[in-house]
């Protein structure tokens, strides 16, 4: 086996950090994080240590060394499999954290929630008289069971309080996270067998639906006019309104996602948008109903762009050139967007014009598109902004500056806001008589108009949604909406063979 120093990405493009790699020969047995973050051009790779220019080099460098005579020592222990599975977990999980946040590669919010997993493990392996969980321990289907009844109590005072068995699934489900990182890199010879982590647990049979706006409702809702004489709802009820619908051709990404999404993250003809909880990126084309969506926050560039902005400057092909020239006493060189449209709205009136009038139409739906285009683009050239006016970019400045993760400070603003935002989505529904939105509505509602349509696969839902697997997919699908390899099977049987 051989003991290599490397470099590993982080958020922050100019930064690495430094990682142990075990191999032998060509396969990797084990990768683990050393902590210490350098910039990639301080890294010397063929001595595989740090350049004395790099901050804190000796430091750096005698701990790598440290590190090579261990693994040396330790390289042919005659007990190496039992000192492997002595390790405690707890230990070994508060490393993996602090490891992971402090070089960026688990969010704030994730730590805080892992800590708090870590923290009731350390109270329940307290109240069973130990104080330690080594591994070995793990494979015990007792310990296992232990553990489970252990998690179910609440750590306060209250009696008889016990967790939902939803919360304990997910506080197993992260401890199998941790136990599976630890097989694949260290008890890759003898791995701790996780199938068995879940069998004390009991999972809810039914789980809570998706709320979702069928099409009509979803009709009902973009039709919805705040009441302006109401001052104090009236803007974070157009707000809700107009990210709900916004959200919803934007891929139905997550309302996090929407409300960190900037104005640089458009692109010629799309949003880059990226993904937070996956890190992973998406793209989406714009369409006149996110123009729609914005035009309130941004009237002064709406109407600038659709003044300057004449018939003359479109690109039309023959075709429609003809139709044009058909009408009397247009001046091509002044027409602008609202007299094309009266035009249109008078000829639409007029009985044997239909021909000419639908291709009236086609004309004004490219000044619509060069308007939107042109729209889009200038608030591109703003100053770096959030999209809607939700949160100050100011608050945000340190993580985007530094491209990291939010601080718990940062998180807590957005949790504020999604707070606010639900408040204002379950008073329009109140409004409307409409299920109660969330935040996380549009997500669904998008869903379940794309499971509607026959030409969209499973798969172009994963895509579309921005699932790093067709198995999560399914499970989404469901879990969510009920929607499953049955559902389809007998659709199309009763397609076949039932007749109304």
């Amino acid at each position: 086996m051989k003991l290599n120093f490397v470099l590993f990405p982080t958020k922050e493009v100019s930064k690495k950090v430094v990682y142990q790699k075990i191999s032998d020969g060509r396969t990797v047995l084990s990768r683990k994080s050393t902590g210490f973050v350098i910039s990639e051009n301080n890294w010397d790779k063929n001595k595989e240590r740090v350049k004395p220019k790099e901050p804190n080099s000796k430091e750096i460098n005698s701990k790598l060394f440290e590190i090579e005579e261990k693994f040396n020592e330790e390289l042919n222990p005659k007990n190496q499999l039992d000192d492997i599975l002595d390790t405690c977990f707890l230990d070994f999980m508060d490393d993996y954290l602090n490891n992971g946040h402090s070089d960026g590669s688990i969010k704030s919010t994730t730590y805080k929630k892992y800590n708090t997993i870590l923290n009731n493990l350390r109270k329940v392996i307290f109240d069973l008289g130990k104080d330690k969980l080594p591994f070995k321990d793990l494979k015990n289907i007792d310990t296992i069971r232990k553990l489970t009844i252990g998690l179910k109590k609440k750590n306060n005072n209250v009696k008889n309080g016990v967790k939902s068995p939803n919360v304990v699934r997910n506080y197993l489900k992260v401890i199998i996270s941790i136990v599976n990182h630890w097989n694949k890199f260290y008890g890759f010879d003898n791995p701790i067998n996780t199938h068995t982590f879940l069998n004390f647990t009991q999972k809810s049979n039914l789980s809570k639906s998706a709320v979702y706006l069928n099409e009509q409702q979803f009709e009902v809702l973009k039709s919805f006019q705040p009441d302006s004489n109401n001052k104090k709802t009236y803007f974070p009820q157009l707000l809700a309104k107009n990210i709900f619908i916004f959200q919803y051709y934007l891929c139905g990404v997550r309302i996090i996602d929407i409300l960190l999404l900037t104005n640089k993250n458009y692109k010629e003809d799309k949003f880059i948008i990226p993904i937070r909880k996956t890190s992973d990126i998406i793209t989406a084309p714009i369409c006149k109903p996110m123009m729609d969506c914005l035009i309130p926050f941004y009237p002064e560039i709406y109407e600038r762009v659709v003044d300057k902005i004449k018939l003359i400057d479109l690109k039309l092909d023959v075709n429609l050139m003809e139709y044009l020239l058909r009408i009397e006493d247009i001046n091509f060189e002044e027409i602008q967007y609202q007299d094309l449209s009266n035009i249109v709205d008078k000829i639409s009136k007029m009985i044997g014009y239909e021909e000419y009038n639908k291709k009236l139409k086609e004309i004004l739906n490219v000044f619509n598109h060069q308007i939107m285009i042109e729209f889009f683009k200038e608030i591109q050239e703003l100053p770096t902004r959030f999209l809607f006016p939700m949160l100050k970019m100011e608050d945000f400045k340190d993580s985007f500056d530094k491209n990291r993760y939010l601080n718990l400070r940062e998180e807590s603003i957005v949790k504020s806001a999604r707070s606010k935002h639900n408040n204002s989505l379950r008073r329009i529904s109140e409004i409307l008589d409409l299920p109660t939105m969330t935040g996380h509505s549009p997500r669904h509602t998008l869903t379940s108009h794309l499971l509607n349509d026959q030409q969209i696969t499973e798969d172009n839902i994963r895509i579309i949604l921005g699932h790093s697997s067709i198995h999560t997919t399914k499970i989404y699908l469901k879990e969510k909406h009920a929607y499953g390899a049955s559902h389809e099977i007998m659709k199309r049987f009763l397609e076949s063979n039932v007749r109304n």
